[in-house]
């Protein structure tokens, strides 16, 4: 059976269509700004674009897996009993709602069951905030693309590891992903947002594996019975690798063994693997689903795009107006045609009303972000001042003790802020970090403290409060304080 691999970036959307033994490829340039850190910021100029890749491509818009580099996620590793099929739903909702910082009602989530000892499964639950995925949903319909599921990037990768235990690194232009693999499982895994234009192929590949060292340290910390020894293998890929320079820079920053990952198949033979390795991965998913029949199947739960869209439509009781309708049967088959087109036509102008009004309100809202934006480039900027302070007093210091790495602290939070959001304090201590901020809408502070974990590699973020104390102004929509406790 055929599949079709679409893998969107802030710069570049690549399709991979598999059938057999044979794979074709191809990928086109986004307009600048028109995606960030994974979320969909301008629909119709991504969809004209999506359109025109599977048009030139000539592939199907049926039976899509999506994958987009950098959408914002959670996850969480929690222990399951193992329970009856049927109840096993309400278990994993109801043990993440407990142990995720994340609402799950807030959140689509997907889950893995792995086996555990004492008749128990371990799970790995990601989660995904709504508003992304309803934004590319949006996307994809408007392309003429059907969704149809979707994957991340980092399981993706973990399909194509040929080992148990190794580390997949993926290189990328816009956001790098790591992926820490221990017996079989996903047990790590986060994104590193690439520095600004400008920066050097070395700068850019040492944030990476500056990040990887601190994942391995906290991994080993946790898990002092099997820690990532020295021996481990780190396989790479991405569009950095592209650059004949970057292999050499991993070897010599790594600290382990690095090789390139590789693909097995002959469809792929040949092919710049670097490139579409995400896409590859993501493919498997099909196989995958072959096989999660019979009843040794491992529980699994995808972000199943094709489901959310069905659920989200509005439903009419046909059968419930037909009998309240006292009349004859050949006239209430008839009313009954009549009022089914009726209701069509009507709920159908309702929608292009509702559609028309979240057009305006959109606009506005994008008004009211690119403000808070810009607010947000100023306080940026005197971040960036009292980062440069910062850096000099730690230079002109006696190395007696190594210092906490404050500006590394600074940089991720900066990095991980959703546009929309400022903050007007932060507390630095050794128990913690604790930050304050304004911003104007709650799943903005949920999709922060989500960035944070994930993009900004930090072990935990939790928030403590959410209030609207007071109106900026009359004309002005009511703000926001909210707090959040950040641990290392």
């Amino acid at each position: 059976m055929s599949v079709t691999v679409l893998n969107i970036g802030s710069h570049t959307a690549k399709a991979l269509a598999l059938s057999g033994s044979k794979a074709r490829r191809r990928e086109i340039e986004l307009p600048p700004g028109t995606i960030r850190n994974g979320l969909v910021l301008q629909p119709e100029a991504v969809s004209a674009q999506l359109k025109t890749l599977f048009k030139s491509g000539g592939f199907s818009g049926e039976r899509v897996v999506c994958t987009v580099n950098g959408m914002p996620f959670s996850y969480r590793m929690l222990t399951i009993p193992r329970v009856a099929p049927a109840a096993f739903h309400e278990a994993v909702a109801r043990t993440a709602k407990r142990e995720m910082s994340i609402s799950p009602d807030e959140m689509y989530l997907s889950w893995q069951a792995y086996p555990a000892d004492n008749n128990e499964w371990q799970v790995l639950v990601t989660g995904i905030t709504r508003h992304p995925v309803d934004t590319l949903i949006k996307t994809l319909s408007g392309a003429g693309i059907r969704p149809w599921l979707l994957d991340l990037p980092h399981l993706a990768l973990a399909r194509l590891s040929p080992q148990d235990d190794a580390i997949i690194v993926d290189f990328e232009n816009d956001c790098s992903n790591i992926v820490l693999m221990v017996d079989g499982v996903p047990r790590g895994m986060h994104m590193v947002p690439a520095f600004a234009n400008g920066a050097s192929l070395q700068d850019r590949i040492t944030q990476v594996t500056d990040r990887l060292g601190k994942m391995v340290e906290f991994y080993n910390g946790g898990h002092p019975a099997k820690p990532i020894g020295d021996e481990a293998n780190v396989l790479v890929t991405g569009e950095l690798l592209d650059d004949e320079k970057a292999l050499g820079i991993i070897q010599s920053q790594a600290g382990y063994q690095v090789s390139l990952l590789t693909i097995d198949g002959k469809a792929f033979s040949g092919w710049p693997l670097n490139r579409f390795a995400v896409n590859a991965g993501a493919a498997r998913l099909d196989a995958q689903l072959e096989r999660d029949t019979g009843k040794d199947a491992v529980p699994r739960r995808y972000f199943n795009l094709e489901k959310i869209v069905k659920e989200s439509r509005p439903r009419t009781d046909i059968r419930k107006t037909l009998k309240k309708a006292w009349v004859p049967v050949a006239l209430v088959a008839g009313i009954g045609l009549l009022a089914f087109s009726y209701l069509s036509q009507s709920q159908l102008r309702a929608s292009i009303m509702e559609l028309e009004a979240q057009t305006t309100m959109s606009n506005l809202e994008l008004q009211q972000k690119q403000a808070l934006a810009d607010d947000a480039m100023a306080v940026k900027n005197s971040i960036d001042e009292i980062t440069s302070r910062i850096e000099s007093i730690i230079a002109g210091r006696n190395e007696i003790l190594e210092p906490p790495d404050y500006i590394s602290d600074i940089s991720s939070i900066v990095a991980s802020m959703p546009p929309g959001l400022t903050f007007n304090s932060l507390d630095i201590t050794p128990g913690g970090i604790f930050l304050k901020g304004v911003g104007y809408e709650a799943s903005l502070v949920v999709q922060f403290a989500g960035n944070l974990e994930t993009t900004g590699g930090f072990s935990r973020a939790v928030i403590n409060m959410i209030d609207r104390p007071h109106k900026l102004n009359e004309q002005e929509e009511q703000a926001l304080n909210f707090s959040i406790v950040i641990s290392r």
